[in-house]
């Protein structure tokens, strides 16, 4: 390494306050860039800028709308002069919000998406989701009338939150994407939520679906709601008293019966009896025609969007014979379809 002469670091001192590192490379042809870098700090030379004027009104107009680095390029000067300038003049990183800013964030929270107001406001996304959380109006979900998909399937607790799902989406429930976070995920709007409750009632189970916890609810889910927990089936282990009973009544009626008896469904009882070795009463019905009474019942608790175990009570039939007629009148066991059929008439 060539030791650097008396007059070339004269020449650096003179020249490396008004001179780039790439001017003083062509000034000083023998030495390389790094190695006036170098040289600068061995001889602890300060490059000190004089702010005028207008270097500071540039700064405070561009200071936090461009990046460090481009501002520091402009200038000429290192990114850590261009922070102690800024520190020194008390001029923000962060642009302040207005008024009508906060206003407007607050009015499209949970409406608008993010990109599109922070379009609108001329900011970053990270900007506007900061801010959201200072001004601690929550998540964007929970500011507007929407509920993901998932969430709803929770709330309605049906038993099988994932078989829920499948089946609203089955039912076409009238769900949009919205793109959170960097991902899409399904949500639905409550009122419309209500709309399509109503028309698919029949296919939906609320007995576990606690009051007023989606706000506000229309008058016919309380009944709805009511007439589910009246008819519903009883789930989980069987104590030894219903074991009990179960083999008592088994001597002299049938599964169908038993199941109203003990408010457990027919196939539970069949797998109860089955790890008992006990056969089921089977017995030997007679053919039972439907009368025009009862098919008139069937399609009017049809059209009220009553479920099938509601219906097989109300007929004192099984749910088997029920499902075929159903199959038999509409060409469907579908109750959401067949009531679609009834409404056409």
């Amino acid at each position: 390494m060539e030791l650097w002469s008396e007059k070339e670091i004269e020449i650096l001192k003179e020249n490396y306050k008004n001179h780039t590192v790439n001017e003083l490379s062509e000034i000083l042809p023998r030495r390389t860039k790094r190695a006036i870098v170098y040289k600068v700090r061995n001889l602890k030379i300060n490059k000190q800028k004089i702010w005028t004027k207008e270097d500071v009104e540039y700064l405070r107009e561009n200071y936090s709308k461009c990046e460090t680095k481009e501002i520091a390029k402009y200038f000429d000067v290192s990114e850590i002069q261009i922070r102690a300038a800024a520190n020194r003049y008390k001029i923000p990183k962060e642009r302040l919000w207005s008024q009508e800013e906060v206003d407007f964030l607050h009015e499209r929270w949970g409406e608008t998406p993010i990109s599109a107001i922070a379009k609108k406001l001329g900011r970053s996304i990270p900007a506007v989701r900061s801010k959201a959380i200072k001004e601690k109006i929550g998540g964007y979900i929970e500011n507007g009338s929407y509920i993901t998909l998932m969430e709803l399937c929770r709330t309605i607790n049906d038993g099988d939150t994932a078989a829920t799902y499948r089946k609203m989406l089955k039912l076409k429930i009238p769900c949009i994407n919205k793109k959170i976070h960097c991902q899409r995920i399904k949500v639905i709007d409550i009122n419309k939520f209500w709309k399509w409750a109503k028309e698919n009632k029949g296919d939906l189970n609320f007995a576990n679906f606690e009051e007023n916890v989606l706000g506000k609810e229309p008058k016919w889910v309380k009944e709805k709601r009511k007439e589910d927990i009246q008819y519903k089936q009883r789930r989980g282990v069987w104590s030894k008293e219903e074991i009990n009973m179960m083999i008592d009544l088994n001597k002299n009626f049938d599964i169908t019966e038993i199941s109203k008896r003990l408010n457990r469904s027919e196939g539970s009882i069949r797998k109860q009896l089955g790890l008992l070795n006990i056969k089921p009463n089977i017995g030997k019905p007679k053919k039972k025609y439907w009368t025009e009474e009862e098919i008139n019942l069937l399609k009017q608790m049809i059209r009220e969007g009553k479920q099938y175990n509601q219906i097989m009570l109300a007929l004192g039939r099984n749910e088997t014979t029920v499902r075929g007629k159903v199959q038999h009148l509409f060409n469907t066991n579908s109750l959401r379809k067949a009531r679609e059929q009834l409404e056409m008439e």
